[in-house]
C-alpha cells in the first residue's frame, strides 16, 4: 500500500504553489470492520471485539489512526478503517530532518491538538473509479476537501490511537450523496486519499496520511458491533489479545525453523538447524466478514490531486 505518485504540497509551496509527488503514505492499512447498529458506534479502540482493539493490544510498537465513517440507516452502518504506523516519540520526531521529519511533526501536532485544529487539518480526496453518473456529479472528484467543513467530526484520543468519526447524518452536503449511494454500493469503486494540510515551512512538504479503495462493498453483510464492556472485562480482553499474539509469534517462529531444517536436510543432508530468529509483526489484515468487499489497494496515481 503506497501513497507515492499523488501530488501534494511541496517544500516550496508557500512561495511558488508547487506540488510534488508524496513520499508514500505515513500510515499502512491494518484492518477494516463494517458494523451495523441502531445508533452511532464510536471510540472503538477501547472496545474488545473490534480490529482496532486487537491490533492496539497485540502490537506495542505501533500507533493507530482510525477512520470511522458513520452512515445513517436504519440500520446505521459504521465503516471503520484502521491504519497503523510505527510508534515515533515526539522528541525523536522533533530531531528528524527532511520530508520524514515534516510528516512526523505534522502528525504529532494533529494527534495531540484540540478538535478545532484537527478539523482544520484533515483533507480528503475522493475519486469514484466506478459509479453511476449522478453520484460522480454529486461529489468533488479529485479535489481536496477539508472534511471538517463538510461533515461534523468527533475525535477519540488514547495513548496510541486516534479515531476520527465522520457523522454523515448531520452533514447537509454528505447526507444527500449517501442517500444516492445507499442502494447501489455494489456498483461503486471509490478511491479515498487522506492528507494532513501543511500550512507552514515546518509542516512541508506534505505526505499522504493514508489511502484506500472501497470495492463494491456489500453492506448488508455488516456484522453487529461488539458492545462496550466494563473496565475489568476490557483489561482481561487486552491481556488475552497480548497472549494470543505471543502464541502466534511463537508458532510462526517454530514453523519457520522447521521449514529451514527440512530444506537443509533435503539439499545438504544436514540436521543442524540454523539459529532461531524471532519473526517481525504479523502483516495479516484482520477483518469482519464484509471486509472482503473493501479492498485496501492503492488508487491509481493522478497528477494535481491537491
Amino acid at each position: 500500500m503506497h501513497g507515492s505518485g499523488f501530488s501534494v504540497r511541496s517544500a516550496s509551496y508557500l512561495t511558488d504553489r508547487a506540488k510534488a509527488s508524496s513520499d508514500g503514505s505515513l500510515c499502512a492499512p491494518a484492518a477494516v470492520d463494517v458494523f451495523a447498529s441502531s445508533g452511532c458506534e464510536e471510540d472503538l479502540a477501547v472496545r474488545p471485539g473490534t480490529s482496532a482493539f486487537a491490533h492496539l493490544h497485540s502490537r506495542p510498537d505501533i500507533e493507530l489512526f482510525i477512520l470511522n465513517i458513520q452512515l445513517p440507516g436504519p440500520p446505521n452502518i459504521g465503516l471503520v478503517q484502521v491504519f497503523a504506523k510505527p510508534l515515533v516519540a515526539k522528541e525523536a520526531a522533533a530531531r528528524m530532518v527532511g520530508a520524514a521529519g515534516a510528516a512526523e511533526r505534522l502528525w504529532h501536532a494533529f494527534r495531540d491538538g484540540d478538535d478545532a485544529l484537527r478539523s482544520r487539518k484533515l483533507k480528503m480526496i475522493a475519486n469514484p473509479v466506478k459509479a453511476p453518473l449522478a453520484i460522480r456529479l454529486a461529489m468533488p472528484v479529485n479535489k481536496p476537501v477539508l472534511i471538517g467543513a463538510r461533515v461534523p467530526l468527533r475525535f477519540h484520543r488514547h495513548e496510541r490511537s486516534l479515531e476520527v468519526v465522520l457523522d454523515v447524518a448531520f452533514s447537509a452536503v454528505a447526507a444527500p450523496v449517501w442517500r444516492m449511494m445507499k442502494g447501489v454500493t455494489k456498483k461503486i469503486v471509490l478511491d479515498l486519499v487522506l492528507v494532513l494540510e501543511g500550512a507552514s515551512e515546518d509542516e512541508l512538504p506534505e505526505r499522504v496520511l493514508a489511502c484506500l479503495q472501497w470495492h463494491k462493498p456489500a453492506l448488508e453483510r455488516a456484522a453487529p458491533c461488539p458492545p462496550p464492556l466494563s473496565d475489568g472485562e476490557t483489561a482481561a480482553a487486552a491481556a488475552a489479545a497480548q497472549r494470543a499474539h505471543r502464541g502466534r509469534a511463537a508458532r510462526r517462529s517454530s514453523a519457520l525453523r522447521n521449514s529451514i531444517v527440512r530444506l537443509s536436510e533435503r539439499f545438504f543432508g544436514s540436521t543442524s538447524p540454523p539459529p532461531a530468529r524471532t519473526p517481525g509483526p504479523a502483516s495479516a489484515i484482520a477483518t469482519t466478514p464484509v471486509a472482503a468487499c473493501l479492498l485496501y489497494t492503492s488508487p491509481s496515481p493522478r497528477d494535481g490531486l491537491l
